[in-house]
């Protein structure tokens, strides 16, 4: 029986706290598996526009109809890569 690893993106669209504006791939371990930098300018559509133009991970979790938000500019999306 074959499992599956599970990777979630950490998506931090605005400088608050100690973040800076980045993703963060983690996979269900809770194990970095990728980091990558955004521009004060991004928002949640740009970033994952990102994820999947840039950096070849794809998004699984519908965020038209899933609420992603943990806090305002912060959100977590499932991916897998590509």
């Amino acid at each position: 029986m074959t499992t599956t690893m599970r990777y979630f993106a950490h998506i931090y669209t605005c400088e608050d706290y100690a973040w800076h504006p980045e993703i963060i791939i983690l996979g269900e371990n809770y194990q970095t598996v990728a980091e990558y930098s955004l521009s004060d300018e991004d928002t949640l559509r740009s970033a994952l526009d990102a994820l999947w133009y840039d950096h070849g991970w794809r998004v699984l979790t519908d965020t038209a109809y899933n609420n992603t938000a943990v806090e305002p500019g912060y959100d977590i999306v499932e991916v897998e890569p590509v």
